[in-house]
């Protein structure tokens, strides 16, 4: 039984749909580390900061990080 199931497991593995499913989960891995950096750098929770990001001369960088985090992370919903 255990032999059996080794023969399926390779057979599966070394299949055009293991390597396509492979190859696309490593190509979101840099679109998910930028929007959750992104969503990091934005959501930072330090008053002084945030009111910085949203009502004082940072208000374009917000804008920026809101962007990439929709643009990212937008892309699942």
């Amino acid at each position: 039984m255990k032999e059996v199931l080794k023969r399926g497991m390779l057979k599966f593995e070394n299949s055009f749909f293991s390597h396509v499913v492979r190859c696309a989960l490593g190509m979101i891995i840099p679109l998910v580390l930028t929007g959750g950096i992104a969503c990091a750098v934005r959501d930072f929770p330090v008053a002084p900061y945030q009111t910085f990001l949203t009502q004082g001369g940072g208000r374009w960088f917000y804008d920026f990080l809101t962007m990439v985090y929709e643009g990212t992370y937008g892309i699942f919903l």
